[in-house]
């Protein structure tokens, strides 16, 4: 009976070990791909993107967006530094739901819905993208560094 408690707590305490070196991957600074995000955006099929979007959407700041994920927050900025809306810049919570070598599912303030919501992040490589499913493109972010001590 000993033995198989410790095995289960050696095995829970294992499971823990590694979501919490998965979750290490998203620690760090990501920048908004502009050439990768409008690669998505003109193979979309949804008829919700008008030609109208996709003349206006090069010029909004796709590859100026930069996320840094430290171990339980998250802040966006704008490198142009053009957005001056009251959110930029300013460090809010996040929490990690799940990891795969999918995706990370996290919680976090969205700061369009003024409310908590849960969203996927979907890894490519060295960049993750956000599915924005109104339009149906893939708006994508790459790591800029690998500092996982942030």
């Amino acid at each position: 009976m000993i033995n198989f408690r410790f095995s289960f707590l050696l095995l829970f305490l294992l499971s823990a070990c590694d979501q919490s070196i998965q979750h290490q991957d998203l620690i760090g600074t990501w920048k908004s791909n502009k050439e990768l995000t409008l690669n998505s955006i003109n193979q979309s099929k949804s008829e919700n993107i008008t030609e109208e979007h996709k003349d206006i959407w090069p010029t909004l700041g796709f590859g100026e967006e930069i996320y840094e994920f430290r171990k339980n927050k998250v802040r966006l900025s704008v490198e142009s530094n053009r957005d001056k809306h009251s959110y930029i810049g300013k460090y809010r919570k996040y929490r990690v739901f799940e990891v795969t070598n999918e995706y990370f599912e996290i919680e976090s303030y969205d700061i369009l819905f003024e409310k908590m919501t849960v969203k996927r992040l979907f890894r490519d490589g060295d960049c993750f993208y956000e599915y924005m499913s109104h339009y149906e493109f893939k708006n994508y972010y790459c790591r800029e560094d690998n500092d996982k001590e942030l």
